[in-house]
């Protein structure tokens, strides 16, 4: 028996699925259940690794997350002549902290709704530059008016600015979201574990969820053999004891 969840995000379908019962767990005993938790310094050497293991599955369950759900908000239809942005947004000085560079952005979303007269919705991902080490975003902007890129870096106020349309087609959609949810497991660092290394507006709205089981293992083949497949990931990893398995399945429609 295999459990899936499937999501529907407009120009695709997306199967996660799962060799073991998700949705009807029963409770287990949690041995560190209210014991304060370690500093990663305080760790032994296999909890460390225990800790970056645990670290590197979630950022990966959130980057499948955050492809998701720009694939679907991308689905949805501008308003009129309004289309949906891709952005970059430079720091011309030396910006290495990402909550000093989070709260530049946030201030930049405030400054760009009040020229615009409205409220953009968005993703952006931050990113630390190989040689420098300077933080900048790659952004979305769903639903953006248009506004010429020299005005856009002025209300940036930081550094360079670059601005592109994204294309309506399925390779544009798909080519943003795979963009973006990259940087989101490029930027691994223990030491920034504790900040926020992508953030979103309040009011995108989150595709549309079926949860249920595959009892034949011969419908799960079909559909990870279906020619409207175009992308596929087998996971697989030891945890407490159990051989996890996940396949992670995009089909077009």
């Amino acid at each position: 028996m295999y459990s899936y969840i499937k999501k529907d995000v407009g120009q695709f379908i997306i199967y996660s699925v799962y060799n073991k019962n998700l949705f009807n767990r029963q409770p287990t005993d949690n041995k560190t259940k209210g014991k304060p938790k370690k500093a990663f310094d305080e760790m032994s050497l296999s909890e460390k690794a225990d800790s970056v293991e645990r670290r590197k599955k979630a950022l990966i369950k959130r980057s499948e997350e955050l492809k998701e759900l720009i694939l679907f908000n991308l689905s949805i239809k501008p308003d009129k002549s309004n289309s949906h942005k891709f952005i970059t947004l430079t720091f011309d000085t030396d910006v290495f902290d990402l909550k000093v560079a989070n709260k530049e952005f946030r201030n930049f979303i405030k400054r760009l709704n009040y020229y615009l007269d409205t409220t953009i919705d968005y993703i952006t991902v931050s990113e630390t530059q190989c040689k420098s080490k300077r933080i900048h975003f790659h952004t979305i902007l769903f639903n953006c008016p248009y506004i010429d890129s020299n005005k856009l870096s002025d209300i940036w106020k930081n550094g360079f600015v670059k601005i592109n349309k994204i294309n309506k087609s399925k390779n544009g959609f798909l080519g943003a979201s795979n963009y973006l949810s990259k940087y989101l497991l490029k930027e691994f660092d223990i030491e920034r574990r504790h900040s926020k290394t992508y953030l979103k507006s309040k009011n995108l709205k989150e595709p549309p969820i079926e949860k249920g089981y595959i009892y034949d293992g011969r419908i799960l083949k079909d559909i990870k053999q279906s020619d409207d497949v175009i992308f596929k990931k087998h996971f697989s990893y030891e945890m407490n004891g159990f051989n996890f398995k996940k396949d992670y399945i995009i089909l077009r429609k």
